[in-house]
């Protein structure tokens, strides 16, 4: 399926210019820098052809010694481009961040934006996955920060220091979101609270959320047994069912928890229930529930 997928006649034709180019491009600046660096041991280089090798040495992806482009091995920094199998295993709201962080569109279906990420050679890092800065955030901590785009189900939220994070329509507001430009739109200021540290990804809340000492409150629920009994808040309530605070086993912070109408029937908002985890869905960050016996 994947190969179907990139055998487009139309864009093969265009990334084989493009390499083309690219490739003539890279043998130009290797002759230039040749020759320039044979005036310098002759001792006639000038200034001009000095900052003409430093410009070379930039098209070859060289410079302090480093490691020509096109050099299989990557170290960490070091920018690449992403390829058409990277991009395909991203998910749709994976590939809209990234796209927003390239400053490009995105909008469109998931074949669109793979197309979009790909043939704009916008850069991802290389080696071990860029952190999160500053590295004083914790879960329940509030930011004042700045709606920087709305995607499908969730909108960008810059909390400076170049920190963007995720927020959820589930976490927009007390009450069922059906869209999030009904609760936010590019440019509001709106208080935040972080609510998962996942590595390069932060992930925020629009509501009040409650403090942990993890970096990723959902993590301890991938061993709780199916069986076992918890406490939830019934927080509001959406139309086919209700979404909750579940707190940890500890008591070391809460998620957010989603209690199908079937799995239940009534519930009162505020009402403290005792339900079961079902599944721990670390992609979404909300855990599937149910008060009903094993």
């Amino acid at each position: 399926l994947l190969a179907a997928r990139d055998v487009d006649p139309v864009r093969a034709a265009k990334r084989a210019e493009a390499a083309q180019k690219r490739q003539e491009a890279l043998r130009r600046a290797e002759l230039r820098k040749q020759e320039l660096q044979g005036a310098s041991s002759a001792g006639t280089e000038t200034p001009g052809q000095a900052e003409a090798g430093q410009a070379a040495e930039e098209v070859l992806g060289l410079g302090d010694g480093g490691q020509a482009e096109g050099s299989e091995e990557e170290t960490p920094g070091q920018v690449t481009k992403w390829s058409s199998e990277e991009c395909w295993q991203l998910r749709v709201w994976q590939l809209r961040e990234h796209l927003l962080n390239a400053g490009l569109s995105t909008q469109g279906t998931k074949r669109q934006l793979i197309d979009r990420l790909c043939d704009s050679g916008a850069a991802r890092e290389a080696g071990p996955d860029k952190k999160l800065s500053p590295g004083s955030l914790t879960v329940g901590q509030k930011h004042r920060g700045v709606v920087k785009a709305v995607l499908d189900h969730a909108v960008v939220v810059d909390i400076g220091n170049g920190n963007l994070g995720t927020v959820r329509m589930t976490m927009m507001a007390e009450k069922f979101v059906s869209v999030p430009q009904s609760a936010a739109k590019v440019g509001d200021e709106v208080d935040v609270w972080v609510y998962r540290l996942v590595e390069d990804k932060l992930y925020l809340s629009m509501l009040e959320w409650q403090p942990s000492s993890l970096p990723d409150p959902m993590v301890p629920f991938l061993d709780v047994d199916q069986s076992s009994w918890l406490t939830g808040l019934v927080r509001f309530q959406a139309p086919s069912g209700f979404y909750l605070d579940v707190a940890l086993p500890d008591g070391n912070g809460v998620v957010q928890g989603y209690l199908h109408r079937s799995k239940k029937g009534a519930a009162a908002l505020g009402e403290r229930i005792q339900v079961r985890v079902l599944k721990a869905d670390l992609g979404s960050g909300v855990l599937s529930l149910s008060a009903l016996e094993p």
